[in-house]
């Protein structure tokens, strides 16, 4: 394990977005697979069920769909543990070579490096090698949280990232301007795109640097991560669901064209 310390210099910009619709679009259609494994964890929620009772939606979840919910550690630090790896292990070096409809790549334990306090795992020692020159290049966007919901959802506070997210996929993220954002599923990576991308990113930059102290590469995601197969894929019902709803033709054309 090698270990290396640094600290990103970032910019700030307007006030944090609030006209923006909550990313958690239609919870009983979302499915939190049981299998422990690598690719489909259990996401830890605990948190998250409290969120969702507040906002009178947890009397929606229909253990017909086949939800299933799973309450987590009381831990207040929970997301950020350092641990375990960041992003759950996947291959952050990986992202910039993939396709832009490919899964994330496992990395594993036998390639670790590790940066401020966390472990990055990589699936090859040629990966490992360019986070270490470059870690700052590689380190996702708002610590690997959902980049919608740290830029535009205004309920987050660093007690509840910190605790139960906004959760990130590992599947679901974007590679813009060089730089790597994770979402929860495909709708808030659709909501992300639409409008002035850099000034949802400079207001993203804005609130995480708040929450953090200024030190926002010192904390990373690295255990409240989202599965579900079911939505947030293309051509799935939650994402047919929103483009149903997107009222300005622009805007939808804009959706379909990434």
């Amino acid at each position: 394990i090698e270990n290396n310390v640094d600290q990103p210099t970032y910019t700030t910009s307007q006030n944090k977005m609030a006209d923006e619709n909550t990313s958690l679009l239609n919870p009983t259609k979302q499915k939190i697979p049981s299998a422990p494994s690598p690719r489909n964890n259990k996401a830890v929620i605990a948190g998250f069920v409290i969120l969702l009772s507040s906002l009178g939606w947890i009397s929606q979840i229909d253990s017909s769909k086949n939800t299933s919910i799973e309450f987590a550690s009381t831990d207040a630090d929970y997301c950020i543990e350092t641990s375990a790896p960041v992003l759950g292990g996947y291959d952050v070096v990986a992202y910039f070579s993939l396709g832009k409809d490919d899964d994330a790549v496992l990395g594993s334990e036998d390639h670790i490096y590790q940066f401020n306090g966390y472990d990055f795992y990589f699936s090859s020692v040629e990966n490992l090698a360019k986070f270490k020159a470059s870690p700052k290049s590689y380190t996702p966007r708002f610590g690997s949280f959902c980049s919608y919901g740290i830029s535009s959802e205004d309920f987050w506070t660093w007690d509840n990232v910190k605790r139960f997210g906004p959760m990130a996929d590992p599947n679901t993220w974007l590679i813009h301007d060089n730089e790597l954002y994770l979402f929860m599923y495909e709708v808030p990576k659709r909501k992300f795109l639409v409008g002035n991308v850099a000034e949802r990113i400079s207001r993203g930059i804005e609130v995480w640097e708040s929450f953090t102290s200024g030190e926002g590469a010192k904390y990373f995601n690295t255990q409240c991560l989202w599965w579900d197969d079911e939505c947030g894929r293309e051509g799935k019902y939650c994402v047919s669901d929103y483009e149903a709803d997107v009222d300005s033709e622009n805007d939808l054309a804009k959706l379909m064209t990434f």
